[in-house]
């Protein structure tokens, strides 16, 4: 039997104190041209909320793509860390993912894995 296909991918990054994600002031909806996705068929919408006293900053992704995802990456989000701040691929975390197919049903064996590029 055939493994459905992986069409849409939600799920919230969590990040480390001191970082942050070019964002709309108002709305939280990421800028453009700081989520690069690696598939030009997927669709994105991502926002940002700022960290307050009792959580951390965050971004909930959601991306969708009508031929499905082949596994491996699916894009890059660019993250801003204030001077000093030196954040490590631990410091971040992901939550509530889900992988769905075209019914909207999730997937199960599909897990999400963060990798960290500082520059």
């Amino acid at each position: 039997m055939r493994r459905p296909r992986c069409l849409a991918v939600d799920l919230t990054l969590h990040l480390p104190a001191g970082v942050t994600v070019a964002a709309d002031a108002v709305s939280g909806e990421v800028a453009a041209g700081a989520l690069h996705l690696v598939d030009a068929a997927a669709l994105a919408g991502a926002r940002y909320l700022p960290a307050t006293a009792a959580s951390p900053a965050s971004v909930r992704l959601i991306l969708a793509d009508p031929s499905g995802f082949t596994v491996g990456a699916l894009g890059t989000l660019t993250c801003t860390a204030t001077s000093g701040t030196i954040p490590s691929a631990t410091s971040f975390s992901l939550d509530g993912f889900s992988a769905r197919d075209a019914n909207g049903v999730a997937l199960a064996g599909i897990a999400p894995q963060l990798a960290l590029r500082a520059q």
